[in-house]
Parts: structure tokens; C-alpha cells; sequence
């Protein structure tokens, strides 16, 4: 993202908080290096999503961001948000054993389009045949479906693969 089209998007915190001082037109070393400073760090956000999340922090946030991490986190936080919740996804996926099967690579391959459900299906092998052979298990089965789901997706927003959209 170029310098002008990046503080057209920051413009955007300066106009909404009174208190927000930023260098839209940086002109001396320090306002250089805090200009320089944001856009990088920002830099790991797409460039357009971005501005959503600019608009979508002002729309939830009393007071403006202290560093651009806090954007960072925001934006973490909606992916996190975006995708259903591990439970959610254990209650369809039960489901969808109980009228398909228990073939669980045809599962597996069934959801060629959620990735993060495949990763943790496929670390819980050996939980689903405990759970096939005794249905008794299905809570410790749910729990640990929920561990590793969570965890898939948190692993993947901290190494920024995943992406809203996707």
C-alpha cells in the first residue's frame, strides 16, 4: 500500500477520535518514524480489509487504538469470530456420522473446504474409533474435538493463514 492511500485509510481514525494524533503528512523524523512504524506493522493486514477494520474497530471502540497492534488484534479477533464455533461444528459433524457413517476419511474428504475441520479430524483418529466402539466416549470425543479446533484455528490466525472469506 502506497503512503497516500494508507493515510486516506488512517484519516479515518484521525477524523473519528478527537484525541487521535497521527501524521497524515508527515514532515519531520519522528512523525516519519511513526507513519513508517504503523504501516508496516498494518502491513500484515490486507491492504483491502484494512479500512473495514479500521471502520469496524471506530464502530466498537470508545477510545482510538494506542499502537497498531491494537488493530491487529482486532482484526485477529474477527477472523476468530468469523468462523463457527468448535461446538457448532462437533454437533454437525456428529450429525452427519450418525446419517452417512462411520467411515471417517469419507468425512474427511467431505469437508475438503474447511481445512482446519479436516486437520482436526484427522488428529482425532484414534478418539473416533474409541467413540465408534463405545458411545459412551462422546463427551471426552467432544471435548477433545473442541481442543484441537480451537487450537487449529487460533494456530492459523497468529501465522496470519487464515483470512476472512476463506
Amino acid at each position: 500500500m502506497n503512503n497516500k492511500d494508507f493515510s486516506l485509510i488512517m484519516a479515518r481514525l484521525v477524523a473519528y477520535y478527537d484525541r487521535f494524533e497521527f501524521p497524515l503528512m508527515p514532515n519531520g523524523e519522528m512523525e516519519n518514524m511513526k507513519f513508517n512504524v504503523w504501516r508496516d506493522a498494518l502491513s500484515i493486514i490486507p491492504s483491502d480489509r484494512l479500512e473495514y477494520v479500521i471502520k469496524d474497530y471506530c464502530t466498537k471502540n470508545v477510545y482510538a487504538p494506542t499502537s497498531p497492534t491494537s488493530l491487529i488484534e482486532h482484526y485477529r479477533s474477527i477472523i476468530l469470530n468469523y468462523y463457527p464455533s468448535a461446538e457448532i461444528e462437533f454437533e454437525k459433524f456428529i450429525e452427519r456420522v450418525r446419517l452417512n457413517g462411520y467411515d471417517l476419511e469419507k468425512h474427511i474428504q467431505g469437508y475438503h473446504r474447511y481445512p482446519y475441520i479436516q486437520e482436526t479430524l484427522r488428529r482425532l483418529k484414534s478418539d473416533f474409533e474409541v467413540w465408534r466402539l463405545d458411545k459412551k466416549q462422546l463427551p471426552f470425543f467432544k471435548n477433545r474435538f473442541i481442543d484441537h479446533y480451537n487450537k487449529i484455528i487460533q494456530d492459523n490466525v497468529n501465522e496470519e493463514r487464515l483470512k476472512i472469506g476463506e
